[in-house]
């Protein structure tokens, strides 16, 4: 093996051993959230079967990122617990992240010591901290598809990879429909631009067309149409709310109770369109609030995870953030003159994602590509040390020392711990309470009622919905009509303004043996599961 692949080995191994210390027993410290990344596992889970959260025909909703679905039904065939299978995904997601950010860099420009830090940056800071996880799948994904593409001999090749990595991030993530369509657009106009004759101006179009409408007609008929503006208006109007949540100082949860504050402000409105149109002022005024929350929502991406005091990681976070765009700036130039294809992508993706955070609200997930494109585009522009990059030996030690500063989630395992740097203690509420509700080894047929959706599926019984409550029925009244097994009891029931003004839910909290139930206190956590008497198995 000669110097320069023997460089490039102990680089790309070390950015793997970074991400495996990182994740090795994250189950200790991570907790299940549910709602998003649930649905996503669930409907992984049960593709194929009909029902909830898939359709009738037993797939993955089009506009549901069903690719990642998809995903997690391929990683189930080797991990069937859905705990575990949570894990175990977003596990993935990170050391593959990091071999797809070395690759970018690399290919980009980047030497292979350099491209290691890019890896090391993003693995190590809050970036696959940031939830939910499909914004993770796709950004991989597109960072392969650029790597292949920046590697192509050809324009055409290179601009169909690059397109067609945004098409397939499209079924992950559907705000990618307005990246991959200015790339076509910008593409098709270079291909027929003059001076070249009109016949090759049309074979070069078609040329990137045909396999794209192709690419585009294979996902289109196996998953559907990833775009729904019923979607588009959902999260829109979830945000407006919460907006609007934070100017009244409300306890009101704006993902759950977001309708009324649209339609007090943008009447029968059922599109984002059709809130533009119903009261401009006030959608403006949502968009100017989303630009100024936009570069913060950013720089948290940034923040960085190496067991560092929390007074030094702000400022750390945002020295990194400013250091990165202002490299990035730079980098983009070189890039234009040397990869253009590439370059026009990354610009794409970067008005697609500035679109998402201005119409709907800059969700730190929505930031992602754009994040890890300009980290690797940056580390392009640190200068070579020939003393150091080309001597497999030094290369050695700098990656050993990257290896030994990252920190491991669970355990710590690097010099910053021996100071008494720390993270917080984790809280690991949820998992605690789906091993309880496991434990008590209830009958299959059991209906749970939780105040959202994810405790009864990842312990594998049957979910009650709360939407099934009548109007006029008392709480106790409907968990009775509704042969209610166990009811899970936290802080999310007590706060949500179904229940909080039902006298019989507040006196089932106090005393669930009088209404029929035991009480099962979850351990190390404030949440209770009331168990409805003699449907526990002995001993449980």
């Amino acid at each position: 093996m000669g110097r320069a692949r023997r460089v490039e080995f102990l680089c790309l191994a070390a950015a793997v051993c970074v991400a495996l210390k990182l994740v090795w027993d994250v189950s200790q410290v991570h907790d299940l959230h549910f709602d998003d990344e649930t649905l996503y596992l669930a409907s992984g889970v049960r593709v194929f079967h009909p029902g909830y959260p898939n359709g009738a025909n037993g797939l993955p909703a089009p506009d549901w990122g069903p690719l990642y679905c998809w995903w997690y039904a391929l990683l189930h065939l080797f991990q069937r617990d859905t705990v575990r299978l949570y894990y175990l995904n977003w596990s993935a997601l990170v050391v593959l992240g990091a071999i797809s950010f070395y690759a970018l860099a690399r290919a980009i420009g980047a030497s292979a010591l350099a491209s290691l830090l890019a890896a090391f940056l993003l693995t190590t800071s809050d970036f696959f901290e940031v939830w939910p996880y499909p914004a993770h799948f796709a950004t991989l994904l597109l960072c392969a598809g650029l790597a292949v593409a920046a590697r192509s001999p050809t324009r055409s090749r290179a601009l169909f990879w690059a397109t067609g990595s945004m098409l397939v991030c499209c079924w992950v993530r559907p705000e990618f429909v307005v990246a991959a369509a200015l790339v076509v657009a910008c593409a098709i106009f270079r291909a027929v631009r003059p001076p070249a004759p009109p016949a090759v101006r049309a074979r070069r179009a078609l040329a990137l067309l045909v396999p794209l409408a192709a690419l585009g007609a294979l996902l289109c008929t196996t998953m559907g149409f990833p775009v729904s503006q019923q979607r588009a208006f959902y999260a829109w109007g979830q945000h407006y709310a919460f907006h609007r949540v934070q100017d009244d100082h409300s306890t009101t949860s704006p993902w759950r109770s977001w309708l009324p504050f649209v339609r007090r402000d943008f009447g029968n409105a059922r599109s984002v369109a059709g809130a533009l149109r119903a009261n401009p002022a006030a959608f403006l005024h949502e968009v100017l609030e989303n630009a100024e929350d936009t570069p913060i929502e950013t720089s948290r991406t940034f923040a960085p995870g190496l067991c560092l005091p929390e007074g030094v990681r702000p400022t750390l976070r945002d020295l990194q953030s400013s250091g990165v765009f202002l490299a990035f700036a730079w980098a983009m130039r070189a890039l234009w003159r040397r990869r253009r294809e590439v370059a026009l992508s990354i610009l794409a993706v970067a008005v697609g994602t500035a679109a998402s955070c201005l119409g709907v609200y800059p969700r730190s997930h929505y930031l992602l590509p754009v994040v890890a494109l300009a980290v690797c585009a940056s580390v392009t522009q640190l200068p070579r040390i020939p003393a150091v990059s080309r001597h497999p030996g030094r290369v050695a030690i700098a990656a050993a020392v990257l290896v030994l500063l990252a920190p491991n989630l669970a355990h710590g395992w690097c010099p910053q711990t021996l100071l008494g740097m720390t993270t917080p203690a984790p809280s690991i509420e949820v998992e605690r309470t789906v091993e309880s509700l496991r434990a008590l080894v209830l009958p299959r047929e059991s209906r749970i009622l939780e105040p959202g959706w994810g405790y009864a599926f990842y312990a594998g019984y049957e979910y009650a919905p709360i939407e099934e409550w009548r109007a006029g029925e008392t709480f106790v009244d409907f968990v009775r009509r509704r042969r209610i097994t166990a009811v899970i009891l936290n802080d999310a029931f007590a706060l949500d303004p179904r229940f909080g003004g039902d006298p019989t839910y507040v006196a089932l909290r106090r005393d669930p043996e009088a209404f029929g139930f035991r009480a099962v206190d979850v351990p190390g956590t404030q949440t209770r599961i009331v168990v409805r008497e003699g449907v526990m198995a002995s001993g449980s």
